[in-house]
């Protein structure tokens, strides 16, 4: 078996076990041992098909951490550059998104938030305001949020 074809199959048993951008897979064939020129030729072959798409993996990693997890739109951005994902790509992937970081921010107030007298003691009202920060959201989205969420 030649180098291609064994760093193929490396790579194809690698992203069975979950979605992985560009980087992770260039990463993991590094250290798998195989040359620059081979891993480029790796890469090629399965973008081409479409196993390796780094807008599609923002795109769904957005969409998930957002119904998912409580997570800011900066945070998610944040984590996808970590995993070698461009700017660009990036903020293509946002735009095309559905998610809404102030709605975002409401939803996960209210999941947060079993009554709304919770937020009249302004001590519990500081450690919600820090939760929220902690996951990356601005202090004008998480001001919107609690007014909404009083509003209701």
């Amino acid at each position: 078996m030649d180098f291609f074809q064994e760093g193929y199959v490396h790579a194809l048993k690698y992203l069975t076990l979950k979605a992985r951008t560009e980087r992770e897979l260039v990463d993991y064939l590094k250290k798998k041992g195989f040359t620059e020129e081979t891993i480029i030729d790796i890469i090629g072959r399965l973008k081409s098909l479409n196993y390796v798409n780094d807008y599609e993996y923002a795109r769904q990693y957005i969409e998930l951490t957002g119904t998912n997890k409580s997570m800011s739109l900066e945070m998610m951005k944040i984590k996808l550059l970590q995993r070698g994902i461009s700017l660009e790509v990036i903020k293509q992937a946002l735009k095309d998104s559905s998610t809404e970081e102030l709605g975002h921010c409401i939803t996960i107030l209210r999941k947060k938030l079993k009554d709304k007298e919770y937020l009249l003691d302004n001590q519990q009202r500081i450690k919600v305001k820090s939760y929220l920060y902690r996951k990356g959201f601005t202090s004008e989205t998480i001001h919107r949020a609690l007014e909404a969420i009083f509003d209701e």
